[in-house]
């Protein structure tokens, strides 16, 4: 069985969690690949995974002769972005292309662990809304990405499929607080004349932190979006005095080691989408700066509350007592374990199908 996979595949933490839990959860499936090598260290070690030259284009006429069926796992794959009309001419078009071909052929097209948004034209919405009509399965990771297509009979929801992942028991370090950062200039939904309050507010809690006795990690996710350059920025506004109190771990492909080392943080102050998931994982005490509601969404739909700060409503002064850090109950983490695995729940079907 040959499936083709679509992904971000830039070095990018959340992206490779996803690809990794994927190809480990199915090791007699054959999954391919089309990216730069680059970007693929944390998985091309793996029996299973086959990396297509990125210097071949992969045609239409390819994957359909090639592959039994597409998987198109990432998160937000459904942003209206900054050239829609653009969009409409490639994106969609490209995609409905593969789709359709491959629902011709009785090949099925999967999407897994997405979102939708943020969008703010009726005219996205509803060609969105075409698109997804055609394909075999989609699994959002929020609902109020769910809700707005409910009406798809091959629409679901359940939560993000990194909950499924299987950690490995680490110690601690005491006193110790992981940081991850996003670089906001890369991101043009962000009012951009809020990353100085947002470098300001995170230099201040950091200040407070170590002031308490802790040592600070920063974390970067992803250099590629500029996480490395927000850890340099914002060392630069933090008096070198205390810059041997602070850590800095970029992500470089080595994702065992990276995630063991995230895991043994006591406190997390959650920027990025998955260090927030990761920190329910690891069971840190947490709290979460948010600056897309595809985090608030996910939080609200856990029930989270008083534990994160929108990004356009921050205070440069505010200062985030530890008392504000909490750990997610562990009867609440196992449940969305159990409910993540649904996330693949129609790919298993059409495995079981296919092989009767």
């Amino acid at each position: 069985m040959k499936i083709l996979v679509f992904a971000y595949i830039k070095m990018n933490l959340g992206d490779d969690l996803f690809l990794n839990i994927l190809f480990n959860k199915y090791p007699n499936v054959n999954f391919y690949i089309h990216c730069d090598e680059k970007y693929s260290k944390s998985f091309n070690s793996m029996e299973n995974v086959n990396i297509l030259n990125y210097d071949t284009p992969l045609t239409l006429d390819l994957a359909k002769r090639e592959f039994d069926g597409i998987i198109y796992i990432a998160g937000s794959v459904f942003m209206q972005g900054k050239n829609y009309h653009e969009d409409l001419k490639t994106g969609f078009k490209d995609h409905a292309a593969f789709v359709s071909e491959f629902k011709k052929n009785k090949k099925p097209f999967f999407y897994i662990s997405c979102n939708f948004g943020p969008y703010s034209l009726k005219s996205y919405y509803k060609q969105s809304k075409k698109y997804l009509k055609l394909c075999s399965d989609v699994c959002f990771r929020d609902k109020y990405s769910f809700n707005l297509f409910k009406d798809l009979s091959n629409v679901r929801y359940a939560p993000d499929a990194a909950l499924s992942y299987s950690y490995f028991k680490v110690k601690k370090i005491k006193n110790s607080v992981g940081i991850s950062i996003i670089e906001p200039s890369i991101r043009w939904y962000l009012a951009q004349d809020k990353k100085e309050d947002y470098y300001n507010f995170l230099k201040n809690n950091i200040l407070y932190l170590i002031n308490e006795g802790k040592e600070i990690y920063l974390f970067s996710y992803c250099e590629e979006e500029g996480d490395t350059k927000a850890q340099k920025e914002l060392l630069e506004i933090i008096p070198k005095k205390y810059h041997s109190k602070i850590n800095l771990l970029n992500y470089e492909g080595d994702l065992e080691s990276y995630l063991k080392k995230y895991g043994e943080m006591e406190y997390a102050l959650c920027g990025r989408f998955h260090s927030m998931i990761l920190s329910l994982i690891f069971e840190h005490k947490y709290f979460v700066t948010t600056y897309s509601d595809k985090t608030t969404n996910v939080m609200n739909d856990f029930k989270i509350k008083n534990q994160f700060i929108k990004y356009e409503e921050i205070n440069p002064e505010e200062i985030i007592p530890l008392s504000s850090y909490k750990k997610i109950k562990k009867i609440k983490k196992m449940f969305l374990k159990y409910k993540s695995q649904k996330q693949f729940k129609a790919f298993d079907n059409w495995i079981v199908k296919k092989n009767n």
